[in-house]
């Protein structure tokens, strides 16, 4: 759960709990719950936002370090097998996954349009 909170504030910058909640389509309770944990481990802090009213959530450095280092460790694993699927096998599943993500590109925008708008 941390990893995926120090995702979205490292690679898209300070967050809410709400906009956090919403990029990580979670629950906000949930996300509070993982914040804070996140916040006792050091590797989040909460700042106060420009309006005063809602905390803005971002990582620090140790957090960044955390996630750079669990990146990291995720390529070693992955790249060991692909490695050892071989390579034509390892290129065609690469493809297929390219292939999932258009069509999930597809369909997010699809939804993102409503039901009642015209294609």
């Amino acid at each position: 759960s941390a990893f995926r909170i120090l995702w979205s504030l490292v690679e898209t910058g300070p967050k809410t709990h709400r906009e956090l909640a919403e990029a990580l389509q979670l629950e906000q309770s949930t996300i509070h719950r993982q914040v804070t944990a996140a916040t006792k481990r050091s590797l989040v802090e909460r700042v106060p936002g420009s309006t005063g009213t809602a905390h803005i959530v971002q990582a620090t450095p140790a957090g960044e370090e955390a996630y750079m280092a669990d990146g990291r460790l995720r390529a070693k694993f992955l790249t060991e097998a692909l490695k050892e699927l071989g390579a034509k096998r390892a290129h065609a599943l690469v493809s297929e996954l390219a292939a999932l993500n258009d069509a999930v590109i597809r369909a997010t925008e699809r939804d993102s349009r409503g039901p009642h708008s015209e294609s």
